[in-house]
């Protein structure tokens, strides 16, 4: 009874939209590299975004929109990522070359997206619920998750108001 109990409790924590195939949207970004299992993603986040935001302004770079993740690796088994913790930035030619700071083009690209509304740090929710979607469709995706976070967890708030886009890529 109690098991049942914390497990409704966990899924009324969170909610999982599927959108259907949509666009990766291009964007310039600043980034760091980031490898942790994948419970710990928020966590690592939420220690880097202070050095990624502060030397963002510090150098005086133009933010183009919100923050997200590019996941490069993902075990299942181990449930280890390796990701890079991006800010979209306007491009210039007058970039500075900023120590642990790297830089590079998102290109625009056909997913399939859900929306995830909930504390970020159960967002592979949404990418479990994509790979079953995916499957079920007869949909061939990269199980390379992006994450567009358009809320400040640090700002309280509701967790179900959280939201995040997440897009599986398409394979060609």
């Amino acid at each position: 009874k109690n098991l049942m109990e914390v497990l409704k409790e966990h899924i009324e924590s969170f909610k999982v939209t599927i959108v259907g195939i949509d666009e990766i949207p291009s964007k310039y970004c600043a980034y760091m590299p980031l490898k942790s299992i994948q419970k710990d993603k928020a966590l690592k986040m939420m220690e880097n975004f202070p050095i990624l935001n502060s030397v963002l302004v510090k150098n005086k770079i133009e933010l183009d929109g919100a923050p997200f993740i590019e996941v490069q690796e993902w075990d299942m088994q181990t449930d280890s990522i390796a990701f890079n913790f991006c800010y979209p930035i306007k491009r210039s030619d007058t970039i500075p070359q900023i120590k642990g700071v790297k830089y590079k083009q998102i290109k625009e690209q056909k997913a399939l997206k859900t929306i995830f509304n909930g504390n970020y740090i159960v967002s592979d929710r949404a990418w479990y619920t994509m790979i079953d979607y995916a499957k079920k469709n007869h949909l061939a995706i990269e199980k390379l998750p992006i994450e567009i976070f358009y809320s400040n967890p640090n700002m309280g708030d509701d967790e179900l108001k959280w939201k995040a886009e997440v897009f599986m890529p398409l394979k060609e």
